[in-house]
């Protein structure tokens, strides 16, 4: 297979790619790829999977801490508890706001006219290189499952309703009570 040179003249594949790998464009070519994988490095480690990784754990905990909770009712047995978010997090960041009014009077042919315009800018706060944030709104519950080896008993049903509607503060409408079999 022959492959052309600048000038369209055929040389054989063979050659072109041995006269790459032995100049002096090899280390250059490599350095770059060093310093590209250099760089993928450090940006996954550094920012990674950290957000899901905070999210995962808040919506397991929350799981984890019900399903305890909820075994200690009297005749629940062992519990789990699966819960339905729609969606997810949202963080409230913060903003510093200017306001910039710019007054301009015209007073050409007797006339007087000014006219006032009002600027309102919203720059995100930032420290230590990271926006500031004043809260985090933790998505809707819409579905709420728990399986529970008691469940079978109507008066542990209702305990483990109730409690997990107190708990995450939800109507019972959405909870499932199911016995674990």
């Amino acid at each position: 297979m022959d492959i052309k040179d600048i000038r369209g003249e055929a040389k054989p594949l063979k050659k072109s790619l041995f006269k790459l790998s032995g100049g002096k464009h090899t280390a250059v070519i490599a350095g770059i790829l060093i310093l590209a994988m250099a760089l993928a490095v450090y940006v996954y480690t550094e920012y990674g999977d950290r957000t899901e990784e905070v999210g995962q754990s808040y919506y397991e905990q929350t799981e984890q801490k019900l399903s305890a909770i909820l075994s200690g009712i009297k005749g629940a047995g062992k519990v789990e508890v699966m819960i339905c978010y729609d969606g997810g997090a949202e963080l409230v960041v913060a903003y510093d706001e200017s306001t910039v009014t710019d007054s301009k009077t015209d007073n050409s042919g007797g006339n007087e006219y000014t006219v006032t315009t009002t600027t309102q800018e919203k720059t995100p706060v930032m420290s230590g290189g990271e926006l500031v944030v004043l809260k985090e709104k933790n998505p809707e519950i819409v579905g709420v499952l728990v399986v529970a080896e008691g469940a079978d008993d109507i008066g542990v049903r209702l305990e483990l309703l109730n409690a997990a509607a107190t708990v995450l503060q939800v109507d019972k409408k959405i909870i499932t009570v199911s016995v674990k079999g």
